[in-house]
């Protein structure tokens, strides 16, 4: 490999283009599932086994293979994570891999849930993040909101660049990740440390990061803490009010009514 290194260093880099490729587009097939190992998991339908035309061209061109295996040795070391575990490949039946149609795959028992649920893009959370200057910070119950350039965002130490949408690999305007160790499931974006990005058109970015366990539960108290004050306020103006004499209204003194004087003749004396 070191004389490959050497002495072809054009086709060592092809090798690693075609490697940043396949992964690549792995990445996009996350999300439609089509590649699942198990047939139940993509209800089914034939496995998309798109590794296979880059492995096809690596024996076509053997030139490339020390490239290509230097970057995925690499990747497969980074994101390396403990909660998969490979040895569940070991455990699959022929029938789950291939299936038995689409509809017997789809009530088929599978032994390899764990894959579905461990499925994602995994990180180490930051330990420390620092004030920098353009980043806005809000606080929520169970998050924190961070807004800024892809620039000051990553000076914040909050993510790499890498992980912003996108950079290669990424979506277009959102990606998430969930800490190394946890397991997808009901809630698991309550999880502490777990991350989302999202793009907006002025092309600044908000990353959202739940706090850890402590810091929910004592913002959980504050904010009862708080509904509890404004509740016994209330009581105690509704209190004062009823203690309070009742204003007395004064009212407007009656007007006089009009005096009409109507005038007669006086009658004459003496007459007959």
């Amino acid at each position: 490999m070191s004389e490959t290194t050497l002495e072809s260093p054009r086709a060592l880099l092809n090798g690693v283009e075609l490697a940043v490729q396949m992964l690549n587009e792995g990445h996009e097939r996350n999300r439609s599932g089509d590649a699942f190992i198990i047939a139940k998991d993509r209800d089914g339908q034939a496995q998309n086994r798109y590794v296979l035309r880059y492995l096809e061209r690596l024996t076509a061109e053997p030139e490339l293979v020390a490239g290509f295996v230097a970057a995925l040795s690499d990747y497969i070391m980074v994101t390396a994570h403990s909660t998969f575990d490979p040895d569940i490949y070991r455990r699959l039946t022929a029938a789950q891999i291939v299936g038995r149609g689409p509809r017997a795959a789809r009530h088929a028992p599978s032994e390899m849930s764990a894959v579905k649920k461990t499925r994602g893009t995994y990180y180490n959370p930051p330990t420390e993040i620092a004030d920098v200057p353009g980043v806005t910070k809000k606080q929520c119950p169970l998050n924190d909101f961070y807004s800024g350039t892809l620039e000051a965002l990553v000076a914040t130490g909050l993510a790499t660049v890498d992980m912003f949408p996108g950079q290669p690999g990424r979506g277009v305007g959102g990606a998430t990740y969930r800490p190394v160790g946890a397991v997808r499931g009901d809630g698991w974006h309550t999880v502490p440390g777990y991350l989302s990005i999202h793009r907006y058109l002025d092309n600044k970015f908000q990353v959202r990061l739940t706090v850890s366990r402590d810091e929910q539960e004592r913002r959980a108290a504050a904010e009862r803490d708080e509904v509890e004050a404004r509740r016994e306020a209330r009581r105690c103006e509704g209190y004062a009010a009823r203690q309070s004499p009742p204003a007395v209204v004064a009212h407007a003194a009656p007007r006089p009514g009009h005096l009409h004087i109507a005038w007669s003749a006086p009658a004459a004396h003496g007459s007959a």
